[in-house]
């Protein structure tokens, strides 16, 4: 299986599951760019992403793949120093695991601040900067959050596959006709 199907059904497992049968062809259309691109985020004005609208299913797998590609250099910063500093990424799918389980954001926020910068730094910098992203896209901030920590908690288990996938979603280019 190609890395961008595999990688777009494991987000999708995560964290859209009702859209795990349409993230392989997601995926590969965001990354040919041009109409078929466009295709993906056509939605009606009134609609909420992740929600149903009155005639059209809204998803949200493109708008993770959207962020994914946005925040590519601090998520490739964040598995290299993943990789570097650590044998593995288990303390980092425990800081999330830990974030996970906290019921607020404010308690969420709050929890991520007392992680020490040495080695969290780089998480912290890709939470932040892709629950933004999401947030701007018309995600609600909850939702956002915890959608974030679920993504990067499915790529840690295989960072050099995530690394790839966000090479490759990286390389999609909205312009291509």
């Amino acid at each position: 299986m190609d890395t961008l199907d595999l990688w777009a059904l494991r987000i999708a497992e995560e964290v859209a599951p009702d859209e795990v049968d349409l993230a392989p062809a997601m995926v590969q259309a965001f990354v040919r760019g041009g109409r078929d691109r466009r295709d993906l985020f056509r939605q009606p004005r009134e609609s909420v992403p992740g929600a149903f609208g009155p005639e059209l299913v809204i998803v949200l797998f493109p708008l993770i793949l959207e962020t994914i590609e946005k925040v590519g250099p601090a998520l490739m910063n964040f598995f290299t120093t993943t990789k570097d500093a650590w044998a593995g990424a288990n303390s980092f799918i425990g800081a999330i695991n830990v974030l996970l389980t906290i019921g607020s954001r404010t308690g969420r926020k709050k929890t991520a601040e007392t992680l020490p910068d040495n080695p969290y730094g780089p998480m912290k910098d890709v939470i932040t900067i892709m629950s933004q992203e999401l947030e701007s896209s018309g995600v609600p901030p909850e939702q956002a959050d915890a959608i974030i920590l679920r993504v990067l908690r499915r790529m840690l288990e295989d960072p050099s596959g995530a690394t790839e996938f966000v090479e490759k979603v990286g390389k999609a280019s909205p312009s291509k006709p």
